[in-house]
């Protein structure tokens, strides 16, 4: 089970300390810009030899590391982990495939990145870049997909 937030919730709830934002996008997208402070872990990504995108076949263990870890780092009370994408698609995909594992404390930021359009191609629901919220084009230290992969035991290469 997981709930839904709002791009300026989910920055409310990350400048509270509640909350940490995954970002579930390529690594292509993640570093054309992020919401700061947003761990990346990659829901599907290219593979670096064949350059074809597929699965992250470690994503779920990689997200239970980070949970870990966080809720290690505040005394065992692992933060609400905000899941995010580009248009909502692969947050909710995220989110359901968490929930099956048994994955609790997640909300999907369905607007994602750069927000959900209507049939007639109108803004229906703005992103983090339509809200003018921080956004940054590095990961902060302990945030990139090789440093959560790393807590999970897998070398640093995709």
């Amino acid at each position: 089970m997981y709930n839904n937030i709002s791009p300026d919730a989910a920055w409310q709830a990350m400048t509270a300390q509640e909350a940490v934002f995954i970002d579930v996008r390529t690594t292509s997208e993640y570093v054309g810009g992020h919401p700061q402070g947003a761990f990346h872990v990659p829901l599907m990504d290219a593979d670096p030899e064949t350059h074809i995108t597929g699965f992250n076949g470690g994503f779920v263990e990689e997200i239970r590391a980070l949970q870990r870890h966080l809720g290690e780092r505040v005394q065992g009370a692992a933060p609400l982990l905000i899941i995010g994408c580009q248009v909502g698609g692969r947050s909710r995909q995220a989110c359901q495939l968490l929930a099956a594992e048994g994955i609790v404390g997640l909300a999907d930021c369905g607007a994602g990145w750069i927000g959900q359009r209507d049939g007639m191609g109108r803004m229906a629901k703005p992103g983090w870049l339509a809200m003018d919220l921080p956004t940054a084009t590095q990961a902060e230290p302990g945030r990139s997909w090789p440093d959560v992969r790393a807590l999970a035991g897998a070398d640093s290469t995709p």
